[in-house]
């Protein structure tokens, strides 16, 4: 879906409540970095502490726990961690080690024509590196 049109269903939401039963939130054009790199759990824990959270889940072996804002126990399988800027998944590989991913706000595209060139530059290059 286009971010033009998500932002036509947005402004029919705010004009007809009932048109999906809820209000839309405003979306804007932007740019994200993501990255990846493995961890143990001390060190895991660590990074969600400096986070400060102010949303998250963690997935144990039992129990899905929704809010916890920090990592209670030592069987956690799966959790995501945000703070409304920064944003970490983390997923259990396995022996004290877990794969965490870090999104981060990027710099604001300048136009929707910059962002679609950059993604087309990026699918382009995973191309040639698949082909290669």
């Amino acid at each position: 879906m286009s971010l033009d049109v998500y932002q036509g269903m947005q402004q029919s939401a705010l004009q007809d409540n009932t048109y999906f039963g809820t209000t839309l939130p405003a979306l804007s054009l932007t740019s994200i970095n993501i990255e990846s790199s493995e961890v143990s759990a001390r060190e895991l824990s660590e990074q969600v502490e400096k986070l400060t959270c102010s949303s998250s889940w963690c997935l144990y072996r039992d129990m899905l726990v929704i809010n916890p804002h920090s990592i209670e126990r030592t069987d956690l399988i799966e959790g995501e961690f945000t703070n409304g800027q920064i944003t970490i998944k983390a997923t259990l590989l396995g022996n004290d080690r877990f794969r965490i991913v870090r999104f981060t706000p990027g710099a604001t595209a300048q136009s929707k024509e910059y962002a679609v060139k950059t993604m087309a530059m990026s699918l382009n290059k995973r191309a040639h590196e698949q082909l290669n």
